[in-house]
């Protein structure tokens, strides 16, 4: 009994730190848009991305030491095989962000049709943010006392979710090359100013060279199996073919925009791919499994994951539009931005005592239920790659994760897919 009430007292504590730690993050939230003079809609999406990166370091951080700091947890004691702190961490991780993608799913069926700040339900995507954070920490406290075998089914569809959100991401990246090329290019043809065109040049051959050197880790390191030496060839090789194709006078008629600068970008996300998938193997053929290379590697892309899937979320859920095929509603939406433009401007100007722009008045920037139906994807994509896209199994009463080659072939082919894509 008394250790049932230990249990009881240590779990009623978590989630009371959970939730106090919920409310000061509420408040500095709130904060931000005092502080700094941004729009309303920016405000707000800076906000969820900040709540995204906490959860995923969190989420890292249970995965690799859930087994000590949640020891106390009745669904989390004695039921992996072999106590395997591994199977620990993902079922774990599993329970974190179900609430999270729950607390995104209620939120996307509350806002749909949201269509300007005028609409009540726009104050709880703006605002309100002590009591979303309160029931994002209630929703995670609560999966801690859902049975297990309900994480063996929401791992298949934390891995089916995640594999939309790899196509989204996918198509966000080739984006960004796209943008960042003709931003500065712009400026370079706008100011005709020498600085502009080294930045292009010395960041193209920067990205060029960290691409290869990859590469080359590759080879050196991991050519014990046939197919380590394979993959980097496939990519070196996709690397010249679209290099060249983007300079090529009928894709430059035809693309003006096209230069290698995109190609550097899409080069290095292939051979960034390349690397990380190799370091995934989880047999002889990886000499860095268990290596403090090894470890210092996947802290390394942690960080540029997070990062990554921030930017992709963000990107993913403000150009959401387009991938709803431009509908009707997309259509009106487009003319009246335009149309209040001038108005914003005009309130801008009158009201300059005012911190934080209402830039919603008229017509939302962006798409309520998209954005969080991106994250609740991009959120099963963390998932997946704190557990290393391993499946947990369920034998009676015993757990235990499979360590396969998944995540490898899901990098592999998503490096593959990226360079088909940006070809096309």
């Amino acid at each position: 009994k008394r250790r049932k009430v230990t249990d009881s007292m240590g779990t009623i504590v978590s989630c009371l730190a959970c939730q106090g730690v919920s409310c000061c993050t509420g408040l500095a939230c709130s904060c931000f848009g005092q502080v700094f003079k941004v729009t309303k809609s920016v405000n707000t999406r800076f906000l969820y991305v900040t709540i995204f990166f906490i959860l995923a370091v969190l989420g890292y951080v249970f995965n690799t030491w859930g087994y000590v700091l949640l020891s106390f947890v009745p669904e989390l004691k004695d039921v992996c095989e072999h106590n395997d702190h591994f199977c620990i961490g993902s079922l774990t991780t599993a329970r974190i962000f179900f609430g999270y993608a729950v607390f995104h799913g209620i939120l996307a069926l509350f806002l749909i049709c949201t269509n300007n700040s005028k609409d009540p339900r726009a104050a709880i995507q703006d605002g309100w943010w002590p009591a979303k954070l309160i029931l994002l920490g209630a929703l995670i406290a609560v999966a801690f006392v859902i049975p297990n075998p309900f994480f063996v089914i929401w791992m298949y569809i934390s891995l089916f979710g995640a594999a939309i959100f790899i196509l989204i991401q996918i198509i966000f990246i080739i984006d960004f090359a796209y943008v960042w090329a003709d931003s500065w290019l712009g400026s370079y043809k706008e100011s005709e100013s020498k600085f502009y065109y080294y930045l292009l040049l010395i960041s193209t051959i920067a990205m060029y060279i960290l691409s290869i050197a990859m590469c080359v880790i590759v080879f050196v390191f991991f050519s014990s199996c046939y197919y380590n030496i394979i993959f980097p060839i496939i990519a070196l090789g996709a690397t010249l073919l679209y290099s060249f194709l983007s300079i090529h006078p009928r894709v430059q008629s035809a693309r003006p925009g096209t230069g290698i600068l995109q190609s550097s970008i899409v080069s290095l996300y292939c051979s960034y791919l390349v690397l990380s998938a190799v370091t995934s193997e989880p047999d002889s053929c990886n000499p860095w499994l268990g290596d403090d290379g090894g470890v210092a590697t996947l802290l390394i892309g942690a960080a540029f994951t997070i990062v990554a899937v921030s930017y992709s979320t963000v990107s993913a859920s403000t150009r959401g539009d387009e991938l709803m095929l431009n509908t009707e509603r997309e259509k009106i939406s487009l003319k009246k931005e335009k149309i209040v433009k001038d108005d914003e401007e005009a309130i801008k100007l009158e009201d300059e005592e005012s911190v934080e722009e209402d830039d919603e008045g008229d017509q939302v920037k962006y798409s309520y239920s998209f954005f969080h139906l991106t994250f609740l994807l991009g959120g099963m994509y963390v998932t997946m790659l704190l557990t290393n896209w391993q499946m947990v199994s369920a034998d009676g009463g015993n757990y235990s994760v499979g360590h396969g080659y998944m995540a490898v072939w899901v990098k592999i082919v998503s490096g593959w897919i990226v360079a088909l894509l940006y070809i096309w």
